[in-house]
Formats: structure tokens, C-alpha cells, sequence
């Protein structure tokens, strides 16, 4: 059941006439499945919910794309609101860091591959 719930709000965040109130309700929703997995540790779902919010952030396109949208800030303050919640905690802030050092990593190979030597 847990991935059709992750797969309507995959495509609702994906619309191309995403409003900021269903955006709001996607990333609710999220961040109570989020809290829900880790209720019934139920790490596997947990971590893909998680990745779903990771992805939104937009933490992990190149710099010369788009500006951030307000898709991308909800998604990084759930993200925050998770880590520090009693509920998941410890989990969400290690899957968010591991998240974010990948970002970095990519970021680094784009600037390199940018470069003329």
C-alpha cells in the first residue's frame, strides 16, 4: 500500500500545474508517512519516503539550473521538521546527510566537468 501512496504523491509533485497548496499537502503527507514507517519501523518505506523528500529539495541539481522553488524549500524545512522530531530522529538525520554529501559530490563533478584544462 505504501507505494501507491508514494507513487500519487511522486506524480502530484511532478505536475506541471502544481499549486502551493497541494505542494503543502504532498509534503504533509510525506512527512507523516515518514513518521508513520518509523512508528512501525518499517525502515525500507521510511528511507524511500525520505529519499522522495530528499529528491524535492533540489539539493542535487546542478547550480546553473532553476532557482529554488517553493516546491524545493518546503521539502528542505520537512526534511529539518523530521530530524528534529522524537519520533524518527537519529534516522532521518542520517539518511538526509548521506542525501546531502551525495549532493555535494555530484555538484563537484559538474563544476569539474565544466572546467577546460
Amino acid at each position: 500500500m505504501w507505494g501507491s501512496i508514494l507513487g500519487t504523491l511522486s506524480q502530484l509533485m511532478n505536475s506541471e500545474e502544481e499549486s502551493v497548496e497541494v505542494v503543502e499537502w504532498c509534503v504533509e503527507g510525506l512527512k507523516h508517512s515518514v513518521k508513520l514507517c518509523a512508528r512501525f519501523e518499517m525502515d525500507t518505506e521510511r528511507e524511500c519516503f525520505v529519499a522522495m523528500l530528499a529528491k524535492y529539495t533540489g539539493l542535487m541539481r546542478s547550480p546553473f539550473e532553476a532557482p529554488a522553488s517553493a516546491k524545493n524549500i518546503m521539502c528542505i524545512k520537512a526534511l529539518l521538521s523530521l530530524a528534529n522530531s522524537e519520533t524518527d530522529g537519529g534516522d532521518v538525520v542520517l539518511d538526509f546527510s548521506l542525501y546531502l554529501a551525495g549532493a555535494r559530490l555530484e555538484r563537484y563533478h559538474l563544476e569539474g566537468s565544466n572546467r577546460r584544462f
